[in-house]
Order: structure tokens, then C-alpha cells, then sequence
């Protein structure tokens, strides 16, 4: 009996592959949506901690808003003495800066050249708005909402990170 094949042997050969292949396009098939899931996870995170550190940091130096260049600054922190409280001059030394100097605004709060951010405080009468001077709109965005004391005001900080 060389050479004969049962017909039970060929029907589990053929279910074997077309599980295989099932299982397969199904797994190729949701690849970019985890992908996409993980960047978004990414892109949270460090929208999270820059707004951790913008709120709770008094940045590095502490007096960093009296620099003359914002590249002698390590970090920005707009922190006061107690906590959920921010320094109004920290916030006007913030919104001089970014008018001209974004990407070096953007790396010394978000640590990373591949992403982009667009940081808005909003306190009556200032509203301070650092933005890239193009934003994609195909870019995954992730958008953090904080409020802090600012003297006698709430204010509110709106802090979206963006990338793909």
C-alpha cells in the first residue's frame, strides 16, 4: 500500500492550513491597530508627565524664568511654593520664549524631538499658547486638561502632545 493516501489524511491536511492561514491573517490583519494603540498609550504617558512637571516642578534652575537664554535652562517647571500652584512670572517668561523659540520651549518639557506639543494656559487676562508653526493633521494627538492656582485665579492648562 506505498503511495496511497486516506482521504481522512487529506481533509485534516487541508483544515490544518486553513487554520494556519486563518490565524495568520487574522493576527497580520490587527497589527496597526495594536501599533496605533501603542503609540497613543506612548503619546499619553508623556503627555502625562509633562504636565506632572510643568504643574508640580519648579524646573531647573528653579529660577529659570530669570535667563536670559532658554538654552541655559534644563528643565521648564511653572511650580510656586504649594501645590496645584503656579508662578505668573514663570508663565509670562514662558509665553516670551515661546513666540520665538518653540522647539527649544518643546525640549525642555517634553524630552523628545519626534514629538510635537501645543501648550495653552489660560488664565484671566493671559492666555498663553506655544504651538508648533505647522501642525499634521494625520498625527496621532493626546490632549491633557489640568487647572492650577495662579494668585487668586484658576487657570487652565491644556497640554496636547502629538506624533505618529
Amino acid at each position: 500500500m506505498k503511495g496511497v493516501v486516506d482521504i481522512e489524511f487529506m481533509i485534516s491536511l487541508f483544515m490544518f492550513l486553513v487554520t494556519i492561514s486563518f490565524i495568520t491573517y487574522t493576527i497580520a490583519g490587527n497589527l496597526p491597530r495594536y501599533h496605533e494603540e501603542a503609540t497613543v498609550n506612548h503619546l499619553r504617558s508623556v503627555a502625562f508627565q509633562a504636565s506632572e512637571l510643568l504643574l508640580f516642578d519648579k524646573g531647573n534652575p528653579q529660577d529659570w524664568q530669570s535667563e536670559s537664554v532658554i538654552t541655559d535652562v534644563n528643565q521648564i517647571g511653572l511650580a510656586a511654593d504649594k501645590k496645584y500652584k503656579i508662578d505668573s512670572v514663570k508663565i509670562a517668561a514662558l509665553n516670551k520664549y515661546c513666540t520665538n523659540e518653540y522647539d527649544a520651549i518643546k525640549n525642555k518639557i517634553i524630552h523628545d524631538d519626534a514629538l510635537e506639543m501645543n501648550l495653552t494656559i489660560l488664565y484671566p487676562p493671559y492666555a498663553v499658547h506655544c504651538a508648533p508653526p505647522s501642525i499634521s493633521e494625520t498625527k496621532n494627538r493626546v490632549k491633557i486638561v489640568r487647572y492650577a492656582v495662579v494668585g487668586l485665579q484658576i487657570a487652565r492648562i491644556e497640554l496636547t502632545v502629538m506624533g505618529s
